[in-house]
């Protein structure tokens, strides 16, 4: 999730989780922000 600034938050939701969903959201770095870039541009030209 970006924040911006050059910064992203990293989260994962894990919905089925009983008794209630798991929500695990970190602090914005820069690190999840190149993360995230790096992924993007894998998928695109995997995919397209």
């Amino acid at each position: 999730m970006l924040t911006g600034f050059g910064r992203a938050r990293y989260s994962t939701i894990h919905y089925y989780k009983e008794p209630q969903p798991l929500i695990i959201q970190l602090r914005p770095t820069r690190l999840a922000y190149w993360a995230k870039l790096a992924f993007e541009k894998y998928w695109l030209t995997f995919w397209f």
